[in-house]
């Protein structure tokens, strides 16, 4: 009988261990990317302006603006992942009011990895992307840097005053830029 038991044991053991699997499971960690971050460096001014012509604030050389002797270029510098894709969306057109008169400002927006808008290149809102200074992958932090001028056309019969997206159809609002990861 001691025999048997131990026959019985014996098998129950081989076919526990025969049954016996081992299972190997996969390990993932999905690793977030720098956070976009902006600084919005410099506000567009376009400053005074002469009845019946257009303000031109040229974004690459204030040299070249035109009817707009105080102008001011925008600026915007971009930080996020070193190397990474950003897609660039921003307001084609800004409504600037004075209570009870608008105009409107046509954005020109150019762009570049560095701070020299001298290399810069223009941009399209909604078709736009940049890559961020680096190289992919390699875990820095990459910048981008955007300069935003525009026109704007005043009418001979434009009511003299100061204009402002705070006062005009935008809702109160600024121009604005969106950007996402690609």
């Amino acid at each position: 009988m001691k025999k048997m038991i131990l026959l019985v044991l014996s098998l129950t053991l081989m076919v526990s261990f025969g049954l016996a699997q081992d299972e190997n499971l996969d390990v993932t960690a999905n690793v977030g990317v720098t956070a976009l971050s902006f600084t919005a460096n410099t506000d567009i001014a376009i400053g005074a302006i002469t009845k019946g012509t257009t303000a031109t604030v040229d974004p690459l050389s204030g040299a070249a603006h035109t009817n707009a002797p105080d102008a001011v270029a925008g600026n915007i510098a971009i930080l996020g992942e070193e190397g990474a894709t950003v897609s660039v969306t921003f307001d084609a057109t800004a409504t600037l009011g004075n209570g009870t008169q608008t105009m409107t400002f046509t954005a020109d927006v150019i762009g570049h990895e560095t701070t020299q808008p001298a290399s810069a290149t223009s941009l399209t809102s909604g078709s736009s992307t940049v890559d961020l200074s680096g190289t992919a992958g390699n875990g820095g932090t990459g910048t981008y840097n955007f300069w935003i001028g525009g026109d704007m056309p005043v009418g001979a019969s434009q009511s003299a005053g100061s204009y402002s997206t705070a006062n005009g159809t935008n809702g109160g609002g600024a121009w604005s830029m969106t950007l996402a990861y690609q």
